[in-house]
């Protein structure tokens, strides 16, 4: 009769429940300190695999520089070859996310490439136009990078495994990537401090043309906007009970509801979180009349009291709108009538010597020679007449 440990061997447990044989599911970043070893392997592999080498933009050139679409292909390949995160699709869009959040915490830098006195966004850019390079302090942000994400990951570990007496399931890429790029609360704060200077002091400009804008809304969706405003109002202005771990009440509800409220893929992250607070700190205001159109409504009614002409005052002057066929002969007419007028000024002009007037016509000819012939032809029509 065989022993347990015969039949144990003929099952090859010890192969199928080996700490080798990873479950279904395993990903590396769940491992204890898993995060900042995934960090630390991209980082590592994104120095050592990336081309980097002189390159020449603008008619200028850039020493120890690589292009943004050899990073996202190095850190692409890097992610693929390795399945940190098991079976896990990863998308080129997530990749290019991964490498921002690099650059945000200066594991290599935009190269400035200035043009005409401007620099460019400090966005990572998956493009072969776009410069960068390592800075020279990149193995201490090297490991501040890592122990930071890492700290993030194993806290919110932690405390999924006390409140569940479950196995930590897998975790898709698109949470990991939320979890890692996740600044640190000060930096936050920073920018709500900030937000008065970021209008560049022209609050009570600021506000009209918000209130103008939102004047524009029926009366259901006004009301429903102005219940919204004032919920994240309340909860941003209490600190308990608390949304969010690593932020505050106030960016907790500006992350949550920034989508609902601005869907405009042309605004900047930045612009659209400068919105979203300045609508929370003035919602009593943002929805009241403005106070221009207020007295101009006021002015307008006061002369017709008075028996005068309210059309006389318009206030606001709108342009007609035109569709892109009538803009572009619109255009054309108006081009041709002032280049006529032009040419007559010259051909007519007593004050020009022959010889300049000649000068002045021969380049008038030059450059639009269908009017030039036009004018001429008109003329000598009518002196024949």
């Amino acid at each position: 009769m065989a022993t347990v440990k015969e039949k144990a061997a003929a099952l090859k447990l010890g192969a199928v429940y080996s700490p080798a044989n990873k479950p279904p599911g395993f990903s590396v970043a769940q491992r204890p300190f898993g995060a900042t070893y995934v960090w630390s392997s991209i980082i590592n592999a994104l120095q050592t695999q990336v081309e980097v080498k002189k390159r020449r933009q603008n008619l200028k050139s850039y020493r120890d520089c690589f292009i943004g679409s050899d990073a996202v292909d190095v850190v692409y390949a890097h992610l693929l070859q390795n399945k940190y995160f098991g079976d896990v699709t990863i998308s080129r869009e997530k990749v290019v996310r991964v490498c921002q959040v690099l650059m945000d915490y200066k594991v290599f830098e935009a190269v400035s490439t200035r043009v005409f006195g401007k620099d460019k966004r400090p966005v990572f850019e998956d493009s072969s136009c776009s410069l960068y390079r390592f800075p020279n302090t990149a193995n201490q942000v090297d490991s501040h990078f890592g122990k930071d994400c890492g700290h993030v990951i194993h806290q919110r570990q932690e405390k999924r495994a006390l409140h569940s007496t479950t196995p930590v399931k897998s975790e898709s890429l698109e949470d990991i990537l939320e979890n890692l790029s996740l600044k640190p609360v000060s930096s936050q704060v920073n920018i709500s401090s900030k937000l008065s200077r970021q209008v560049n002091g022209k609050m009570d400009q600021a506000l009209e043309a918000i209130q103008l804008y939102l004047k524009l809304l029926d009366s259901p969706t006004r009301e429903e906007f102005r219940r919204l405003l004032y919920f994240m109002a309340v909860i941003a202005q209490n600190s308990e009970p608390k949304l969010n771990t690593e932020s505050d009440n106030r960016m907790a509800v500006k992350r949550v509801f920034s989508k609902a409220i601005v869907n405009n893929k042309n605004l900047s992250k930045g612009k659209t979180d400068l919105l979203i607070l300045f609508l929370v700190d003035y919602q009593k205001d943002v929805l009241k009349i403005p106070g221009s159109l207020h007295k101009m409504v006021s002015d307008k009614l006061l002369a017709v009291q008075h028996g005068g002409d309210p059309s006389l005052n318009t206030g606001y002057t709108f342009c007609q709108r035109l569709d892109e066929s009538d803009y572009h002969y619109s255009a054309k007419m108006t081009t041709k009538e002032e280049l006529l007028s032009l040419l007559k000024t010259i051909d007519e002009d007593s004050s020009l010597s022959a010889k300049e007037r000649k000068k002045l016509l021969d380049q008038f000819y030059t450059s639009n020679p269908a009017i030039f012939l036009q004018y001429f032809h008109e003329k000598a029509t009518d002196k024949a007449v």
